[in-house]
């Protein structure tokens, strides 16, 4: 007698790759003598702060005048503009200062650009001395990082 002879296939199963959310370890769980890590797969919120660039104006003059026997600077073209990754940042507060003082503080336009109004006169009682160089100033908020810049004001009096 002749036995047949049988054979087996076997079957393979094929795996299906599945991407899966990284694991975020959040702490642990002590599971009898076990100390286990606790993991999330949920979604993380991390804050990223996108870099600022401010470009002084390079043609800002300072006055020395009086009025009514009292000193003042009347500052003239002082500006800055405002960019994000080489654009424009629109209605942002940029403060421009000069050794000690606060000059003015202004908004940016469409353009980036922040003037200080071409008639700014400040008492001369606000700076330590008289002003050479200005810095323009952006505090920074909701993700843009702070920046300053500063350049030279010439003397025109």
């Amino acid at each position: 007698m002749r036995r047949s002879h049988r054979m087996r296939v076997r079957r393979r199963r094929a795996l299906a790759l599945v991407p899966i959310a990284p694991l975020v370890v959040v702490g642990s769980a002590c599971l009898a003598a076990n100390v286990v890590p606790v993991t999330y797969a949920g979604t993380t919120t991390v804050a990223v702060t996108v870099p600022t660039a401010l470009t002084p104006g390079d043609d800002a003059k300072v006055d020395v005048a009086q009025e009514d026997k009292h000193d003042y600077f009347h500052f003239i073209n002082v500006s800055a503009v405002l960019t994000t990754q080489g654009l424009p940042l629109v209605g942002q507060q940029v403060t421009f200062s000069a050794a000690g003082g606060t000059i003015c503080v202004a908004m940016t336009d469409h353009s980036g650009r922040a003037d200080c109004p071409s008639d700014t006169k400040v008492d001369a009682d606000s700076f330590t001395e008289t002003p050479t160089t200005f810095t323009a100033s952006f505090v920074g908020h909701d993700g843009l990082a702070t920046s300053t810049a500063s350049a030279a004001l010439r003397s025109v009096g």
